[in-house]
């Protein structure tokens, strides 16, 4: 906000400019910014172009969070025929459900007839001795 109000010295704060420019002249102010948010518009970026730099992290998206940015995004996403797309996909994971269902039923019932033999009592054969 120095680098601006010092390059670009508005009529409501002229006092603390030329307090702070006795100290250091306007072209030897300059501001590095690491990852900020978009807070000024695309008039006052560009006027700051020459005496502020932005350094951000390829796809760092707080530094790319603008609302032209936004509005970019949600155009993109309304042309991707994304309705379609969860259409075709919602009516797979349908058939899909039915598939795993019908297994799980036939799981369930191949354990049912698993335990069911396990408690039923086997004959005895003739061959057995009791033990005395």
């Amino acid at each position: 906000m120095c680098a601006h109000l010092l390059h670009n010295t508005e009529p409501e704060s002229p006092e603390m400019a030329a307090r702070i420019l006795e100290l250091v002249p306007a072209d030897r102010i300059s501001c590095v910014c690491v990852a900020c948010p978009p807070v000024l518009s695309r008039d006052q970026a560009a006027d700051c172009r020459d005496y502020v730099t932005v350094l951000t992290l390829q796809h760092d998206i707080v530094a790319r969070m603008s609302l032209a940015n936004v509005e970019k995004l949600r155009l993109a996403v309304l042309d991707s025929g994304w309705w379609e797309h969860l259409s075709d996909s919602l009516q797979k994971n349908k058939y899909l459900q039915r598939v795993a269902d019908t297994l799980k039923a036939r799981v369930a019932g191949a354990i049912a007839t698993a335990a069911s033999a396990a408690h039923t009592p086997r004959p005895s054969t003739s061959h057995s001795r009791p033990f005395h």
